[in-house]
């Protein structure tokens, strides 16, 4: 099987969308990632969980987990404020090294190496400059799992 095969559409926003919106698809469509997409529908990169999670807290928790503590419930709603006047493409420059594609001639074994080297629950197909929708981790495991 090829990543064209398994390639959905998967939700998408545009790059210069508020950040929120990105946070909101994550949240209501419980899904992993959402592909931002420029000018030409191209893929520009993805916004996942954790890189959302990364944007929200401040720069002090990931420098020391126990620095987490000090912030309380109430504090933890003004989280989302940390979104204002940010667009998607913002939330990518949290994100390491280039979009998640792959070609839609790769196998399978070949969308599971680029998910474990970039770190990415998402990956997108492309076929000649075209986005032919992305593959999720969730179904990339159940199709390397499936007994035959």
């Amino acid at each position: 099987m090829k990543a064209r095969d398994l390639a959905r559409p998967h939700p998408s926003i545009r790059a210069d969308a508020p950040a929120i919106d990105a946070a909101n698809l994550l949240a209501e469509r419980e899904i992993r990632a959402v592909m931002v997409l420029g000018e030409d529908d191209r893929l520009v990169g993805v916004v996942s969980d954790s890189t959302l999670l990364r944007s929200l807290l401040p720069s002090y928790v990931d420098e020391a987990a126990p620095l987490a503590r000090v912030i309380d419930e109430a504090a933890a709603d003004l989280l989302s404020r940390r979104l204002q006047d940010r667009s998607a493409l913002d939330l990518l420059v949290d994100a390491d090294g280039p979009p998640p594609q792959i070609e839609g001639d790769a196998t399978l074994v070949e969308v599971a190496s680029v998910m474990a080297w970039l770190h990415v629950p998402l990956v997108a197909v492309v076929e000649d400059d075209r986005l032919l929708g992305a593959i999720s981790i969730d179904e990339l495991l159940s199709r390397l799992l499936e007994r035959g």
